[in-house]
């Protein structure tokens, strides 16, 4: 280890080179591994640019791009765990199920978060319409002479006609 610090322009480099090797997909461990050997850094230095360059390889990555990479990783999953149900390794298709569930925790929802989000947001304007006053209350007195908690058919009871709905029903 040096004990000359590096400057800007040597750690962007250095960063460069460990998004590279992380885009080829050798192992963040590994990367470190390399960084220290070559540039005499110590590991936790390597690690901070493994760090930065994960964020780049995130970045540089088009969320159309992350929904497809997405996508097909879910089918190859799903496909690994219909060999092994075929193959009837339990093991297999448990440890398949379990990584589709871990998957689902890493959707690019970004974008679908935000649709939906405005989604709900149209289907609460159209459900509820504009704010109107105050709302209306009414006494749980005023609702029918005679309720019976026990008996849940009295509950069908139109107020704004005044009429039983059970009125002419048999009671069995």
């Amino acid at each position: 280890m040096t004990k000359k610090r590096s400057t800007f322009e040597e750690k962007e480099l250095r960063i460069e080179k460990a998004a590279d090797l992380l885009a080829a997909g050798i192992p963040g461990r590994s990367v470190v591994k390399k960084l220290t050997d070559k540039y005499k850094v110590s590991p936790q230095t390597a690690r901070e640019y493994v760090r930065e360059a994960k964020r780049l390889v995130v970045e540089s990555v088009d969320p159309a791009d992350r929904s497809y990479i997405y996508s097909k990783v879910m089918s190859c999953i799903e496909q690994d765990r219909l060999d092994a149900q075929q193959q009837n390794n339990v093991n297999a298709q448990v440890g398949a199920s379990k990584l589709m569930v871990k998957m689902l925790d890493l959707a690019p929802d970004d974008r679908m978060e935000e649709e939906m989000a405005a989604h709900f947001q149209d289907f609460l304007e159209e459900r509820l319409g504009p704010k109107k006053g105050k709302i209306p209350t009414e006494k749980i007195s005023g609702f029918k002479r005679n309720f019976k908690i026990n008996n849940l058919d009295s509950m069908d009871y139109d107020r704004e006609t005044d009429i039983d709905q059970n009125e002419n029903e048999i009671p069995f």
